[in-house]
């Protein structure tokens, strides 16, 4: 079974706007999920597909059986106008999709069935400014984990691995020297990244980091800067013993680098016997 998640920037929309009515980049992302090929994709950061479309015109438009699209519902985001969201595509044998609130914005659970076994997958987007926010929405997140019950969590973590950190902070020293203001923009955020704890937290709760090489996510060739290649590690899958994850990519490329500001990450997965 192949899983991914995609962080498809403000829906792909051209800008956070509410001025049109269909989003730039929509037939890039359509191929780009199409060579991602996934049994099961978490896109992030859907913006206002709430509103555009029905779940079932969404599975129409990529060629899944099954759509579930939520709103974030964070009240900061919605003050400055980001009716950002979460979408879900699968082809798999769904027992429900839920929303669940992390307490200050939603993510997406979905129960799947694996070899007659009850999988649970969260898609996730973790807060963008404030490591404390995330740590207060992972925690939340982790009280909705089962004891014993296959588990998966992954999407846009917004936050950096204490064991990437010394191989990212010369690839963040050559952006800074190349684009002074916008990291000089950029530095309380990447500040509050380089704490690292919500991913101790993942850890520490007895989850399996599925990517072991730690290959950086973002920013794609899209983002409006002058890089060479992706920086920083901010998407990422967690998963609980009882799953075997391997082939874990981050698909870059061709039509990736202008599908969005990030790449996608993806793997296959099995349940151990």
């Amino acid at each position: 079974m192949k899983v991914a998640s995609y962080n498809i920037l403000s829906g792909g929309f051209s800008s956070y706007s509410f001025d049109l009515t269909t989003p730039d980049r929509l037939k890039l992302l359509i191929k780009a999920v199409g060579i991602i090929d996934a049994d099961f994709i978490g896109l992030i950061d859907t913006f206002r597909w709430d509103n555009l479309y029905k779940n079932s015109q969404i599975a129409s438009l990529f060629g899944y059986k099954k759509a579930y699209c939520i709103n974030l519902n964070d009240s900061r985001l919605k003050k400055k106008g980001h009716n950002n969201g979460i979408t879900v595509l699968t082809n798999l044998p769904v027992e429900h999709f839920e929303t669940v609130n992390l307490g200050t914005r939603d993510a997406v659970r979905t129960t799947i069935r694996l070899n007659n076994e009850k999988v649970d997958i969260f898609s996730v987007y973790l807060d963008d400014l404030s490591e404390d926010v995330r740590i207060g929405q992972v925690q939340s997140l982790l009280k909705f984990v089962e004891n014993d019950k296959p588990t998966i969590i992954m999407g846009d973590l917004n936050t950096l691995d204490t064991e990437d950190i010394v191989r990212a902070e010369p690839l963040i020293n050559k952006f800074a020297a190349s684009n002074p203001q916008l990291y000089k923009n950029m530095a309380p955020v990447l500040n509050e990244m380089r704490r690292g704890e919500v991913t101790k937290i993942l850890k520490e709760f007895g989850l399996q980091d599925a990517d072991k090489s730690g290959e950086p996510t973002a920013p794609s060739k899209l983002f409006p800067a002058k890089i060479e290649d992706a920086i920083l590690r901010i998407d990422y899958a967690f998963h609980t013993n009882e799953i075997q994850t391997i082939n874990f990519k981050v698909m870059k490329g061709g039509v990736f680098d202008q599908s969005s500001d990030h790449y996608p990450i993806a793997f296959q997965l099995s349940i151990k016997n």
